[in-house]
């Protein structure tokens, strides 16, 4: 007679990573057919089945799925958006992050489903724009970083006598909005590819900047830029010089682009090891930091390394020149990132 298998300790976290593969998918098919439009208000299963010509059992059992996950409530029969899901996702949504989780269905989820191939034959080629595209960023951006930005940068010594913004690889232009908002006398100027600035001139119109933000075409890899500023602000954006090592290159641009005594700020994906908080925890004790796991993510899909190394920008930074750095974590709507803010020499 065999011996049964004993119960192994810490396996609900290794069980928790298959639910949350389950849930991210369950939520972009909700996205895709309608589902969270539907569900404004209580509606029955075969309600939302009849208004969206789905099957009518599926539909129940889905339903009964998207409450297990926590984005539907159940009131017997009828179901309704929890109070999060409506704000975000529902009819008449006030900030819609639907293209931010449509991206990364389509740019991240879809592709893993192909691991096998991609351990065999390597990595694939990435989306023209890039994975999390800048409508998705610019979702990111809108539900609260960007404004936690702008005040970090309203704190900076001085910040009252900013004049110019320099918003590096700022596609959608978000993060100059709210900093010009926080910062009444401050300028911006969005510098990204064209592709990436289409959204910008959208933003820019909608919420009243235009005399105070403007989109700049070019590429800060390439081209040189454009000097006299009191701020430049790369969010999310110098992981792009890697792996080619152009990010001394890029940094090296932005001191030159500052006045005396200006200011560098960074903000990017946190490696690892640095992030601090979790998603699921493994049978041996380990956890897995939650932004970090979709960069790690694509970079597995498409080869491309999306966390800088802990502490390159720092280091860059103070090889360009620049006076100081102070570095710390700042932890965001969509998870912990890492800050650094360098200052120019004043003379």
């Amino acid at each position: 007679m065999k011996k049964l298998p004993h119960a192994l300790p810490g396996t609900n976290g290794v069980f928790a990573l298959m639910r949350n593969a389950v849930a991210a998918n369950a939520l972009a098919a909700a996205m895709d057919c309608g589902v969270f439009s539907q569900l404004s208000d209580w509606r029955t299963a075969q309600d939302v089945a009849s208004r969206l010509r789905l099957h009518p059992e599926s539909t129940k059992r889905f339903l009964d799925l998207l409450e297990f996950c926590g984005v539907v409530c159940r009131d017997g029969n009828a179901y309704r958006n929890a109070a999060s899901t409506q704000e975000l996702l529902g009819d008449g949504a006030c900030a819609d992050i639907a293209p931010l989780v449509r991206e990364m269905a389509e740019g991240v989820l879809l592709p893993m489903q192909d691991l096998k191939r991609i351990l065999r034959e390597g990595p694939g080629t990435p989306p023209a724009e890039g994975v999390g595209g800048v409508e998705g960023s610019a979702c990111w951006a809108f539900r609260g970083v960007a404004g936690e930005v702008a005040a970090i940068l309203a704190a900076l010594p001085g910040a009252e006598t900013f004049r110019r913004m320099l918003d590096l690889g700022g596609g959608h232009g978000v993060f100059s909005l709210y900093a010009a908002q926080a910062l009444p006398a401050l300028d911006a100027d969005v510098y990204d590819l064209p592709a990436s600035l289409r959204s910008a001139a959208g933003y820019i119109a909608e919420w009243g900047f235009a005399d105070r933000v403007r989109a700049v075409p070019g590429d800060y890899v390439r081209d040189r830029l454009p000097g006299g500023y009191d701020v430049v602000l790369a969010s999310c954006t110098l992981n792009f010089t890697l792996p080619d090592a152009s990010t001394a290159l890029v940094m090296d641009k932005v001191h030159a682009a500052l006045v005396p005594g200006g200011y560098c700020v960074s903000l990017h994906d946190a490696p690892p090891a640095f992030a601090g908080e979790t998603r699921s925890c493994l049978s041996d004790g380990r956890s897995i930091a939650a932004y970090p796991l979709e960069c790690m993510a694509i970079g597995l899909v498409y080869g491309r390394p999306m966390a800088m190394p802990d502490g390159l920008i720092a280091e860059t930074m103070l090889q360009s020149g620049f006076a100081c750095v102070h570095s710390r974590e700042l932890r965001t709507s969509g998870g912990t990132l890492r800050l650094d803010i360098a200052r120019k020499r004043t003379a």
